[in-house]
C-alpha cells in the first residue's frame, strides 16, 4: 500500500510584476516546480535568495495561490520548517 500523498505540485508558478519605464517585467520566484511528497517523506529546498523561500512557503501555507500550474495540499497537513 503507498503511503497518502500529502502535497503534490504540478508545473507550480509563481511570479510578481515591477513596472520599469514604460513595461511591465515579470519576475519569476517560482518557476515548474512539479513534486509529490508522501507521508513519512521529508524535503529540503535550496533558494537563491529570502524571496524565493518565502513564496514558496507562503504558497504552502496557502497564503499565495500559484499562477500557472497545480498546488494540492491534502486535510489535515501540517507544514513545519527546521528553520532556526
Amino acid at each position: 500500500m503507498k503511503p497518502r500523498v500529502l502535497l503534490k505540485c504540478d508545473n507550480v508558478g509563481y511570479s510578481t510584476s515591477s513596472a520599469s519605464g514604460n513595461s511591465v517585467e515579470e519576475k519569476w520566484d517560482i518557476l515548474k516546480l512539479s513534486l509529490e511528497l508522501h507521508a513519512g517523506e521529508r524535503a529540503s529546498f535550496r533558494f537563491q535568495n529570502e524571496e524565493q523561500k518565502q513564496v514558496l512557503w507562503r504558497l504552502f501555507l496557502q497564503k499565495l495561490k500559484p499562477k500557472t500550474g497545480s498546488f494540492i495540499i491534502s486535510a489535515k497537513t501540517h507544514i513545519h520548517s527546521d528553520d532556526n
